[in-house]
């Protein structure tokens, strides 16, 4: 990050995006059936952010799909495990 001081208003703004992006991303997950939903969303958000930061970095609009089409494996296989949904 680049305001890395805990304690700085911005850093603690950022930690709470990311912890109530990751929270809805286990929501969806456990309604989807995954078998671990708190680690899929873990999962999905870190590749968010390395994607998004990625992009940013090279100025490639083609880091998005290549995104989606890892988030798509990663979300195949939660859900295979995790059987049908309740």
């Amino acid at each position: 990050m680049e305001v890395p001081d805990p304690e700085h208003p911005a850093h603690q703004l950022a930690v709470a995006y990311k912890g109530e992006f990751t929270h809805r991303l286990t929501d969806i997950a456990r309604q989807a059936g995954a078998a671990d939903p708190e680690k899929l969303a873990e999962q999905l958000a870190l590749l968010f952010d390395g994607a998004a930061a990625r992009g940013t970095a090279l100025n490639d609009s083609r880091t998005g799909a290549c995104a989606r089409s890892i988030a798509e494996l990663v979300v195949d296989a939660a859900l295979a495990e995790g059987g049908p949904p309740s």
